[in-house]
């Protein structure tokens, strides 16, 4: 598209207004490392798309009202969250500080720091109590799926995948991800670990202040209980692994998470399923919630780390237990849809590892968002256990 000289002048003055306006603000108002470098590096990139709409510059990467917009939302957005415990949700790495992490995107090595989502955002859902519809809809889906055994189909239909990421489709194929044995057997010892990386930051909305019992330590504590009806023997690792010397620290807490998870595996070896319980965080106050067995209950998504950024393989991430997350995950989400059609979510494929490098049955849950209520989270526990009894008994 050509321009008029007088609409590039518009353009230029009242997008370069509200860019150098934003930027400056963003620096000048962040409290967080990460968010100031955000700003930074707005400022920074933004002199070259400035240069080429004034005509001294005749490239550019992109269009420039285009880039200046994109990098004005993602900068306000990160200006928008409060504390940088709230910006490290989006940013959390497991063996690099936020000063790293800037600096491998810069040559980009790793994730995006705005969030961008490619597919449809689980962020604003709101699930509603259709049930019936649903479960028509996910038996045909999952037929489908069976029947053309599509990577692209699978891909499409029952994932999300994070714009920081990228895909490679040999994991993904789909008679080795629904074919993949994932039941146990219930020998002597405990079978399920149920963790929590961020126990401590975790609460809900109508959380009372220093009650586990009301955080989502205590959600897991109900889904002990649920499995533990199945016959199973569960421990529940109460340990707060986002919490230093006190104080909430979300920085390292999969570096502290990863040797507590080790040392209980050290001490006992009959470990085969390990669960990672979280309390997903969303802009605003939208809800995630639907209605089982008459109870408001608060939906689940299942998450996946695939090791890989935008340009390919994390090679300090290895994990060889990837084709079991995968497989382990993509099995949940299909016996929930066919259980519990409005439970969960499309399951999610981000960058990093999350630990799951430890197990082939490791599962990450998000479970609905801060404005859920404690009763709604704990609503949830009961099907997410029949769910898996159903995949690890190979019902």
């Amino acid at each position: 598209m050509k321009f008029s000289k007088v609409t590039r002048f518009i353009y230029i003055f009242v997008w370069t207004g509200i860019f150098i306006l934003s930027s400056y603000i963003i620096v000048k108002g962040s409290t967080g490392s990460v968010m100031a470098a955000v700003g930074e590096r707005m400022l920074k990139e933004g002199s070259g798309v400035l240069d080429y709409y004034s005509g001294k510059k005749k490239e550019t990467k992109q269009d420039g009202v285009s880039w200046l917009f994109a990098a004005w939302a993602g900068g306000s957005y990160f200006y928008s969250l409060e504390t940088e415990e709230e910006a490290s949700f989006f940013l959390e790495g497991e063996e690099e500080d936020n000063t790293a992490l800037i600096v491998e995107y810069e040559k980009g090595n790793l994730l995006n720091p705005v969030p961008f989502i490619s597919g449809e955002s689980y962020y604003e859902e709101e699930v509603k109590d259709t049930s019936v519809e649903a479960k028509s809809k996910n038996m045909a889906l999952i037929q489908k799926l069976k029947d053309t055994k599509d990577t692209d189909f699978l891909l499409k239909n029952f994932y999300i995948v994070d714009s920081t990421t990228s895909v490679d489709k040999k994991l993904f194929q789909v008679d080795k991800l629904l074919g993949k044995n994932m039941a146990i057997k219930k020998e002597e010892g405990p079978q399920i670990l149920i963790f929590h990386t961020h126990g401590g930051s975790e609460s809900f909305s109508d959380s009372r202040k220093n009650k586990k019992e009301d955080s989502v330590i205590g959600v897991g504590e109900r889904l002990a209980e649920e499995l533990r009806s199945y016959g199973y023997e569960v421990i529940h690792d109460e340990t707060e692994y986002d919490r230093v010397n006190g104080a909430i620290d979300r920085n390292k807490a999969y570096n502290q998470s990863l040797e507590g998870v080790k040392k209980q595996m050290e001490k006992y070896p009959s470990i085969q399923v390990i669960l990672d319980i979280h309390r997903d965080g969303v802009a605003g106050k939208k809800k995630r919630v639907t209605k089982i067995d008459g109870k408001a209950t608060a939906t689940l998504m299942m998450f996946n780390g695939l090791s890989r950024s935008k340009t390919g393989e994390i090679a300090y991430l290895k994990n060889d237990n990837l084709k079991g997350n995968l497989a382990f995950s993509l099995q949940m989400r299909l016996k929930a849809m066919e259980l519990y059609p409005t439970l969960t979510t499309a399951n999610y494929l981000k960058g990093y590892r999350y630990n799951m490098h430890l197990c082939e049955r490791f599962l990450l849950v998000e479970l609905g968002n801060q404005n859920s209520t404690v009763e709604e989270a704990k609503n949830a526990m009961a099907p997410l256990a029949k769910v898996l009894d159903a995949v690890l008994s190979g019902k």
